[in-house]
């Protein structure tokens, strides 16, 4: 099963899917979404941001398979299990974080 997740993820790009994690809205959208699924509408209002936008930055963890759209319903939610499977077996988000204070040292 950790195998088959693995190549699962691997399929994706791993920095692209922690880059989503440490956006500050994805992880808002994402946060919202560990209590249950939540129609568009009431993720871009607690956001502060359209519809369009929550579908743009939740697009690639849709395409991971992290979130699920519910095209009919236009509801989001999270699968929660592969989330923290990911953050289980991608327990690298010390060495992330350190990484982007690094970056964010040298850009201020």
């Amino acid at each position: 099963m950790v195998k088959k997740f693995l190549v699962e993820c691997m399929a994706h790009d791993l920095n692209k899917i922690v880059e989503s994690m440490f956006d500050p809205i994805i992880s808002g959208l994402v946060a919202e979404l560990e209590d249950g699924e939540k129609s568009a509408n009431y993720l871009a209002t607690k956001m502060d941001i359209t519809e369009n936008e929550v579908k743009t930055k939740l697009d690639y963890l849709i395409t991971c398979g992290f979130i699920i759209f519910d095209r009919d319903r236009k509801s989001y939610s999270a699968d929660s299990v592969k989330l923290n499977k990911f953050i289980e077996e991608h327990n690298n988000f010390d060495s992330t974080v350190d990484s982007l204070t690094k970056m964010d040292s040298y850009l201020n």
